[in-house]
């Protein structure tokens, strides 16, 4: 729950959905003015209110969509560049998906295996990518300065992944 939070919303234990706050969808949104229209993007998404607000931001900045995911599948289309943003939900999009059509992965949430990230990450950046990749990560923080699941989720990848480096050299 905490990580549908920072994401903002959350399900209650009637199974209803409360949005709590829009702050990703806003910085989602501020990122796709600051990237030229025609230009591809990737958002990794773990739930699908996530997809669901990655869709609207590309709407409200005048984009069309697409989405892969447990839902949908209309990769298809964002590849042969019918639409302009992808929102991938990261079980659905870490493997065996080609998204080198984007030099931007914009990481609205992700979860604890480093396996499932590593190759997110890899969709974007692998042989075919002709052009430099970047990154963003959306990290919500609280006001007292205290880290939020997304930082210990984000400083626990970074762990695992300094471990499994560290025993492979």
């Amino acid at each position: 729950r905490l990580a549908q939070i920072t994401s903002g919303h959350v399900r209650l234990d009637d199974q209803s959905i409360r949005t709590v706050g829009e702050e990703k969808m806003s910085a989602v949104t501020e990122l796709l003015r600051d990237i030229a229209p025609d230009e591809p993007v990737v958002a990794c998404c773990r739930f699908t209110k996530d997809i669901e607000a990655v869709r609207r931001a590309a709407t409200l900045t005048d984009r069309l969509s697409s989405e892969i995911s447990g839902n949908e599948n209309s990769i298809a289309a964002w590849q042969d560049g019918e639409t302009s943003v992808l929102a991938a939900q990261i079980r659905s999009g870490s493997l065996g998906v080609d998204m080198t059509r984007s030099r931007y992965a914009i990481m609205y949430s992700i979860e604890y295996s480093l396996g499932r990230y590593d190759q997110f990450l890899k969709r974007v950046h692998r042989p075919g990518q002709t052009r430099p990749t970047s990154y963003y990560h959306l990290i919500a923080q609280l006001p007292d300065g205290k880290p939020t699941i997304d930082q210990k989720v984000y400083d626990a990848l970074s762990e695992r992944r300094d471990v499994v480096t560290a025993v492979l050299e």
